[in-house]
């Protein structure tokens, strides 16, 4: 069998999930779950997969799993909030999409701040080198 980067193979399953394909992606988190047991990623992922599939329930313990682990994971809280509001409490799918929407300023903010860090040593660079 070949081997392939664990990232590389994360990004094909989710090209199925987005293809339809959740029950070939939902084998492969198993099968990468054997392996690596406690991959976010992966777990992310599959919760991802059984959401596409309206498998609420399995979904709702994979994604709680997520964000026992990472608390502030933007894909765990939509996911949540889909759930509960299928669920009926709408007060928990608010509440949990009120965490992705502040998970996600928070990302925003990292990025800006990584860039602008970046900016800053590519121009300090620049003037060592000139």
């Amino acid at each position: 069998m070949a081997k392939v980067p664990l990232r590389l193979y994360i990004r094909e399953i989710e090209n199925l999930i987005d293809r339809g394909q959740t029950e070939e992606a939902l084998a492969h988190c198993k099968y990468i779950l054997e392996t690596y047991p406690k991959c976010i990623d992966v777990y992310r992922l599959l919760g991802k997969a059984y959401l596409e599939t309206q498998r609420y329930g399995e979904a709702a313990d994979i994604l709680q799993r997520v964000l026992s682990s990472v608390p502030d994971d933007f894909v765990a809280h939509v996911g949540m909030s889909i759930i509960r509001e299928d669920e009926g409490d709408l007060n928990a799918s608010v509440w949990h999409m009120e965490r992705a929407y502040e998970a996600s300023l928070r990302t925003e903010r990292c990025r800006k701040s990584f860039a602008g860090s970046m900016d800053a040593g590519m121009a300090q660079s620049r003037r060592r080198s000139a």
